[in-house]
């Protein structure tokens, strides 16, 4: 919304801070009880994928590959598994956003052939960039969890992975038949 009213989303995100310490909602207890290292990492995932986005490296990806070689199957999966693990290591409304537009380029264009449709794999990508559970970078939730001290980052890593691997599997069935049922 910046674009509307010309404040910057950082000033935006500061708002709330300030009214909620100002009213003494939010103590300076509670300020440094908050989990910081979560949203360091967030704030970290955010910057690498905008980075990614205003240097040209997602445009050049999506401009180097032949993409008419590829079936209609393996592009799901590739889409699939690439914002699956994108998402493990950005966030994943991140890994969506960089995705996505590159993928609806793909589709609208014709080069990567029939079946290929712009709704469908963005909803292929936008699943599976909710699957990542292996790390805890891979969501704030993760991050929490991973905070309590119960659970280690092995554990995650185990999980997350047959997640994953069921949710890559569970996508590309969904696109594959049930989707296109929905969508024609």
């Amino acid at each position: 919304t910046e674009t509307f009213h010309g404040v910057g989303s950082s000033i935006i995100a500061l708002i709330p801070v300030a009214a909620l310490s100002l009213t003494g909602v939010l103590s300076k207890e509670g300020i440094r009880k908050l989990p910081w290292e979560v949203l360091w990492l967030v704030a970290g995932g955010i910057s690498l994928g905008i980075s990614m986005e205003s240097t040209g490296l997602a445009e050049w990806i999506i401009t180097s590959i032949e993409w008419s070689s590829f079936s209609t199957i393996f592009l799901i999966i590739a889409f699939s598994l690439v914002a699956i693990v994108m998402s493990n290591f950005l966030s994943n409304t991140v890994s969506a956003t960089l995705l996505i537009p590159l993928a609806v380029s793909l589709a609208t264009s014709g080069v990567a052939g029939e079946g290929f449709s712009l709704i469908l794999v963005s909803l292929v990508i936008g699943v599976s960039a909710s699957l990542a559970m292996m790390l805890p970078i891979s969501t704030p939730p993760n991050a929490i969890a991973m905070s309590t001290g119960t659970l280690k980052t092995s554990d995650m890593t185990r999980a997350g992975f047959v997640i994953g691997i069921f949710g890559l599997l569970m996508v590309t069935l969904y696109a594959l038949f049930y989707w296109p049922l929905i969508l024609n």
